[in-house]
């Protein structure tokens, strides 16, 4: 939001770019982490947790590999019925 607002006061500043880069970042890197826990959570076989971290990854952080990442786990434990259908 604030680099939104950089970015209209501002608007040819050369560190939108970075700023905006850096922001990218920082979202794969919370996105990643919900990835990990619900990989955490599926190898000790709770399902609906790892379901849980998995779509929150996919919905915080839709433009990031790791929300990516989520979508293919939640696609493979929905396959294997071991989540309901309509989660996710």
């Amino acid at each position: 939001v604030n680099i939104q607002r950089f970015a209209k006061s501002f608007p040819s500043d050369q560190r939108i770019d970075q700023a905006r880069a850096n922001m990218a970042a920082m979202q794969e890197v919370y996105a990643q982490s919900l990835y990990d826990t619900g990989r955490f959570y599926e190898r000790k076989k709770k399902s609906q947790a790892s379901a849980i971290y998995y779509q929150d990854a996919i919905v915080k952080y839709p433009h990031t590999q790791a929300a990516c990442k989520s979508q293919e786990r939640l696609a493979r434990l929905k396959s294997k019925n071991e989540i309901p259908l309509a989660q996710g």
